[in-house]
């Protein structure tokens, strides 16, 4: 390809380039978190949906899938559920499996019925999970593969889409120790679950009804993510990709202008941390309105700010969940 580049400039490119493509994997990753909301139900058989989900797996390079074992119970009911919503879950359950159980290891799929649904299991035997990850394994961001080969975001997002369906998950190793790992999905009998949305919206107060929101985050693709999910409860976002350009927009704003500033802290030009600071000062109606989500509670910059502001503080990588309990607090009192 090209011959005349010297190797440290190959190398480079060769860095760009992964981590344009993991930016691209973060980003269609947080849009199906994003997305898990709306299911669409239909009513379709379990064993073609798994056959279909094995045969697309084969048609991505690299993915040796004649390890993986597929015992589906005889008279299974068919699923009614959201088709694309349950194949990624077993894409992402099975991508996971293979990667842990390494080129020698196998991976087993078993999906039985019973009174309280269809249970889907998916093992492996693999080393198993360390005792410090396994609790963390559905956080979003939350990942112990090397760089560049995932985004973290596989479990956070089939947490997302069994919720949705009103089921359940969960993750164990296999014992003896060091023998593999299980993940359970229970989704509940066909047609019985509440369609997503109706049972758990913690946000519908402070969030519905159009608000304007100042989004300040230096990284495209959360704001993004986060975009998508207030322009879906009607609200109107106003971006900005540093701390200065937020001061400029919140300094040109009306009197309450702003329903709310959600920003970040580490940015270059300004800080959040600046940013919040100068808005106490010289704005403190939008002061009061400000949410902090940061990624780097343990810097001690970032931890004297949390400890002397009274502004709710999100830690990425966060739930949508706790961003609309956070945003509830100051958002509330919205006209």
């Amino acid at each position: 390809g090209m011959p005349h580049l010297a190797d440290e400039d190959r190398e480079l490119l060769r860095v760009v380039h992964q981590q344009a493509q993991r930016a691209r994997a973060i980003v269609r990753d947080l849009l199906a978190a994003v997305r898990g909301r709306d299911v669409r139900r239909e009513r379709f058989g379990v064993r073609p949906l798994i056959d279909g989900v094995l045969a697309g797996l084969r048609a991505t390079a690299g993915a040796p899938v004649a390890r993986v074992a597929v015992d589906v119970a005889d008279g299974l009911p068919d699923l009614d559920a959201d088709r694309a919503g349950i194949e990624q879950i077993l894409v992402n359950l099975i991508q996971n499996a293979l990667h842990a159980a390494g080129p020698a290891g196998k991976v087993t799929v078993r999906v039985t019925a019973s009174e309280t649904g269809i249970t889907f299991t998916v093992e492996d035997t693999g080393p198993g999970m360390a005792p410090e990850v396994l609790p963390r394994i559905f956080e979003p961001f939350f990942t112990t593969k090397r760089e560049g080969e995932g985004t973290g975001l596989g479990l956070f997002v089939t947490l997302g889409i069994v919720e949705a369906h009103g089921g359940t998950i969960r993750a164990e190793n296999l014992l003896p120790p060091g023998s593999g790992a299980r993940v359970t999905v229970v989704l509940p009998p066909g047609g019985t679950a509440e369609p997503a949305g109706t049972d758990r919206e913690p946000e519908a107060t402070a969030l519905d009804g159009a608000g304007r929101v100042l989004l300040v985050d230096d990284e495209s693709a959360i704001r993004l993510a986060v975009r998508r999910w207030f322009v879906r409860r009607g609200w109107e976002v106003v971006e900005a990709g540093d701390g200065g350009d937020a001061l400029a927009q919140a300094l040109a704003a009306p009197h309450g202008g702003f329903d709310l500033v959600l920003t970040d802290l580490k940015m270059p030009v300004l800080s959040g941390i600046e940013l919040v600071d100068r808005l106490a000062v010289l704005r403190p109606d939008l002061h009061a309105r400000v949410v902090i989500m940061t990624g780097d509670v343990a810097s001690p910059e970032v931890a004297a700010l949390i400890g002397r502001t009274d502004r709710p503080v999100v830690e990425k990588p966060f739930s949508f969940d706790a961003l609309a309990e956070a945003i509830g607090r100051v958002a509330g009192s919205k006209k």
